[in-house]
């Protein structure tokens, strides 16, 4: 009997150790864990994201505050820029545009990168495309287009007996075509334009004068 109550005592106090440290641990666990994942009324629960951009959770820290993104450049520079989590890709692009040095002027012309995959959809939540706080995108710089040089025509201008060619813009304005010619046939004074016996209106364009490649135009002093 006596060692019976020695071996009741002894589980009792064995009981009450674990009970304490139990109490310990859940205190501990209470005080460092975050509150959404302690089902906390509000919490939002883990989710899986069916991007195929990522197969991280959502964060649901992330998806209501600020997050801070990394942009890399191919030549290894690297730019933190700060985003609202509701942000979409475009929004991303102004970010870039507005705070990193020698970004591209249009928005257009910046392509991102996440993963190894081009964020092409403008309008898609980053947090959709796996995207959060302390992600990186890659930033490459698209060269736009150079603009087109007008494509000129070669007219000719007579006046005496020379007749000078003329390499010009069909869209310019009468009187910038009669500038030039001018230049062309060194001369200096009064003089119009005229095609087919009809002095042209200064103010219109050449083609709106009907002239086209091969014309030929008259200068006559007034």
């Amino acid at each position: 009997l006596k060692q019976n109550l020695v071996l009741q005592a002894s589980a009792s106090r064995s009981l009450v150790v674990y009970a304490a440290q139990a109490a310990l641990m859940a205190c501990y666990i209470k005080s460092h864990m975050p509150l959404n994942l302690l089902g906390t009324a509000g919490a939002q629960p883990f989710t899986r994201s069916s991007s195929p951009y990522s197969s991280y959770c959502t964060e649901p820290d992330a998806i209501y505050g600020e997050m801070q993104i990394t942009v890399k450049s191919l030549a290894g520079a690297e730019s933190i820029v700060s985003v609202p989590a509701e942000s979409t890709v475009n929004d991303l692009r102004r970010r870039i545009k507005s705070c990193i040095p020698g970004s591209p002027v249009h928005i257009h012309d910046m392509r991102l990168f996440h993963l190894g995959l081009e964020l092409l959809e403008g309008t898609a939540r980053l947090r959709e495309l796996g995207i959060f706080d302390g992600s990186s995108v890659e930033l490459v710089k698209v060269s736009p287009a150079p603009t087109p040089s007008p494509k000129k025509s070669r007219i000719f201008v007579k006046y005496d007996q020379q007749t000078v060619p003329l390499d010009i813009d069909l869209s310019c304005r009468v009187y910038d075509a009669l500038e030039e010619a001018l230049a062309v046939c060194c001369l200096v004074g009064a003089f119009r334009l005229s095609f087919r016996g009809v002095l042209l209106n200064d103010a219109l364009s050449l083609k709106e004068s009907h002239i086209e490649l091969g014309s030929v135009l008259r200068l006559t002093a007034v």
